[in-house]
């Protein structure tokens, strides 16, 4: 593989996300057309990072292969269903090739945090600018937000931004409130282990990090919520557990974080933004968390009800969202059951043995991989109710972290560097 190729592909990779966001606000403020055209560039440069490193790194973890081997294979069984071809190409080009970037965070090269910095810091100026979005609410936003709204497949009448302003979320200047939920997840617990590691700015990263936690509070997702809950539970948990030196010192600042946060809870405990938040939890059921534009329980029915190849599955994209979309059984936020039903037993178990293994790596090593622990694992629950896997830029760093897991010389650096928690 020629180096320079290897190299300018893992630096477009670098900036991916800061030109992304770039991107989104453009199409915010009207500047760049609102067109899936827009992305194709941005699905090469996934493409082209994850193929360049695949020969290079496929033998640090044969599952992984094995997983995306069998993923493609699914055209096998995807020929014998009576569905149009354009959904299996769909889930190929939104599923198949973000998953490619576990390869780059397995090369040798990915030793240094240099993409996570790109992601965290480009990410916290954007949700500055959406902290200004949220409660100015321009009018530029507000028409762009209704014309994305508009444009989904299961709009049938039309709104505008006055139609969804009192369930308005979070979402930066981005057309929805996913992508805080997930690379809100995932740049919190990123800030968590900066601030640990830290021994000059504990405090700012604490600033940071809360700042971060409040656009997730403010995006309504319980998921994401309730994993970044978990995520300060688990740091919170293992500094109990290790009391050693620098680690009381850590506990210190997540009890001057859970101060913070109660002094801000009570403050604003009359205020429509946390009645927003305790709402989501309080009115809603444990089946009712399953609803949505029609009824999950009905998807997940009617989804199981058209599984016809137990094995092999159904294909990969005959049973997600855009089946839906064209009148198909399928499901929208249910990732486990849309795997079972288009990877069939075999395909299904291959996913969920790469999961949990790769969460189990990360735990064993939690001093070292705490980050990448934490993220797996809020990408295990979410998926349990979200279409997750199909946010593919959102995800994108999921599927990177968990190449990082199976990187022995970025574990081995970490090591050597004493970079631990």
């Amino acid at each position: 593989m020629n180096s320079t190729t290897h190299s300018i592909s893992n630096q477009l990779f670098y900036w991916f996300f800061p030109v992304y966001y770039i991107l989104l606000l453009g199409q915010a403020r009207g500047v760049i057309p609102l067109s899936g055209y827009i992305m194709i560039p941005f699905l090469a440069v996934l493409f082209l990072a994850g193929v360049i490193n695949m020969p290079l790194n496929y033998k640090k973890n044969k599952l992984v292969l094995l997983f995306i081997l069998f993923g493609l294979f699914t055209i096998t069984s995807y020929l014998f269903i009576e569905r149009p071809i354009s959904l299996f190409f769909n889930d190929c080009i939104y599923f198949l090739i973000p998953v490619l970037i576990v390869f780059l965070g397995m090369d040798k090269s990915q030793v240094s945090n240099k993409f996570y910095d790109f992601l965290f810091w480009s990410y916290f100026i954007s949700i500055v600018i959406g902290y200004y979005i949220y409660f100015v609410r321009p009018s530029w936003y507000q028409s762009f937000y209704a014309e994305v709204a508009n444009n989904t497949w299961f709009r049938t009448e039309y709104i505008d931004f006055n139609d969804v302003a009192e369930s308005f979320r979070f979402s930066s200047f981005t057309p929805d409130s996913y992508f805080t939920e997930y690379i809100g997840m995932f740049t919190f617990s990123l800030g968590l282990v900066k601030m640990f590691k830290s021994t000059k700015n504990k405090l700012l990263y604490l600033f940071l990090n809360l700042i971060i936690l409040g656009a997730v509070l403010l995006s309504l997702q319980r998921s994401a919520i309730v994993c970044c809950i978990l995520m300060i539970a688990a740091y919170f948990g293992y500094f109990l557990i290790n009391r050693k030196g620098s680690n009381k010192g850590n506990i210190k600042y997540i009890i001057y974080a859970l101060l913070i946060l109660g002094i801000i809870a009570v403050a604003l405990g009359t205020s429509d933004i946390v009645q927003k938040v305790l709402l989501r939890f309080t009115q809603m059921g444990a089946s009712d968390a399953f609803e949505v534009e029609g009824s999950r329980t009905e998807q997940i029915t009617t989804t199981l009800a058209s599984w016809e190849n137990f094995i092999t599955g159904n294909g990969l994209g005959s049973a997600g969202s855009k089946a839906r979309s064209l009148g198909y059984p399928g499901i929208s936020d249910g990732n486990y059951i849309k795997l079972l039903v288009e990877e069939g037993v075999i395909g299904f178990g291959i996913f969920i043995v790469l999961m949990i293994t790769t969460f189990l790596k990360a735990l064993k090593n939690f001093k070292y991989l705490s980050m990448e622990c934490c993220v797996v694992g809020a990408l295990i629950f979410t998926m349990l109710g979200s279409d997750s896997l199909m946010f593919t830029y959102y995800i994108v760093p999921y599927w990177y972290a968990i190449g990082k897991v199976w990187n022995p010389d970025y574990l081995n650096s970490l090591k050597s560097n004493n970079l631990s928690i």
